[in-house]
């Protein structure tokens, strides 16, 4: 595909983070809600550094005492779809959300099933730890799915560079369909 083709979309819960958003690219392809692996509603706790904000609490870096927890919508990103809003092809998707990731690979399984996405994670082993999930448990999914990794040579090698990542470290790891 050619890459000028596309266009880029932005998913937010965080009302603040969500009206910064807004302003600097409109509101075209902008969308106020969580990502996980149900269609509901949940609580997303906030940072002083809107950045940081997490639906656990103990993912939060720095609690603000200014802007308390929030319910907030959240759905799937096969959901996002199949309502038509989002594309009907979705080439890749960029997804950093503070120990969510799991939970939001598992509200895409018919997206990878079906058009195989590459997608850019953020794989922060204390935070996936805190939200229920794991190192293991990412790549357990994306491998059973058929992904491998682009930017660290196999799924042993994420893993063992994970297992040196220690605190509120990060990697992000590219992904594709083999």
């Amino acid at each position: 595909r050619d890459a000028g083709a596309g266009a880029v979309w932005a998913i937010e819960p965080d009302p603040r983070c969500y009206e910064d958003l807004r302003r600097l690219v409109g509101a075209d392809h902008l969308l106020a809600v969580a990502l996980g692996d149900q269609v509901g509603t949940t609580t997303l706790y906030r940072s002083r550094l809107a950045a940081h904000n997490s639906c656990w609490a103990a993912n939060l870096l720095e609690p603000s005492v200014d802007w308390p927890a929030l319910t907030v919508p959240v759905t799937t990103l096969d959901a996002l779809q199949a309502m038509g809003l989002l594309p009907p092809q979705i080439d890749m998707v960029k997804v950093d959300a503070q120990g969510a990731e799991l939970h939001i690979l598992r509200g895409a399984e018919r997206l990878i099933a079906t058009q195989h996405p590459r997608w850019c994670l953020e794989f922060w082993p204390q935070g996936l730890e805190r939200a229920g999930s794991s190192v293991p448990a990412i790549v357990a999914f994306l491998a059973d799915r058929g992904y491998v990794p682009i930017n660290k040579g196999s799924w042993a090698q994420v893993e063992t560079y994970c297992a040196t990542v220690t605190g509120h470290g990060s990697i992000d790891i590219l992904v594709k369909a083999a």
